[in-house]
């Protein structure tokens, strides 16, 4: 019983083949390398940014809660479009690939930090009331203990959904755009 495909000698190219019978499938699955790699590496990067600055937001609070949210705020209401050309005008023009992608993601981090530092801020406000912590600040713990032990492991099944939910969102978005690129 076939569920898919054809008998052994015939082949069954899903995307169909190109003029000099190339499978697609197999040079968009090639093509897009770099740019999934792209996504993994800027998500990664933007969750440890915006999870530290919302951890450090939530656990002191105050001024420092003040002003961090602040620029939180600001980063989401500046178009991104505007920023990335105004960051691309500062980069040089020449150079390597391997620069180029490093440049990239750092970038495309530096923008997206905004909203998971917000999550992980109200997660960070909800722990810092819990009695555990209370119990630990009782039993003098330091606040890197704190940071480190109890609010990170807390935050990064949180943190790890966001970065399932994100990467299968940028993939959905690349593979739905009709100039992705991928070719």
């Amino acid at each position: 019983m076939h569920l898919f495909g054809v008998d052994s000698p015939e082949k069954c190219p899903l995307f169909g083949t190109d003029a000099l019978g190339r499978d697609e499938f197999s040079r968009v699955l090639y093509g897009g390398q770099i740019s999934v790699a792209a996504g993994i590496v800027a998500t990664a990067f933007t969750l440890v940014v915006g999870s530290m600055v919302g951890v450090i937001a939530g656990y002191y609070g105050g001024w420092m809660d003040e002003a961090l949210m602040g620029t939180t705020e600001l980063f989401l209401s500046l178009p991104w479009l505007y920023f990335l050309l105004g960051v691309r005008a500062f980069l040089p023009l020449h150079v390597s690939p391997a620069q180029t992608f490093f440049l990239l993601t750092c970038v495309i981090g530096l923008i997206g930090w905004a909203r998971p530092a917000r999550l992980v801020r109200g997660m960070a406000l909800s722990a810092r009331t819990r009695t555990y912590v209370s119990a630990a600040r009782g039993f003098g713990a330091s606040d890197f203990y704190l940071l480190r032990d109890t609010f990170c492991l807390r935050l990064s099944g949180c943190c790890s959904r966001k970065l399932r939910c994100w990467f299968l969102v940028t993939l959905r978005r690349k593979w739905h755009s009709p100039s992705s690129g991928w070719a």
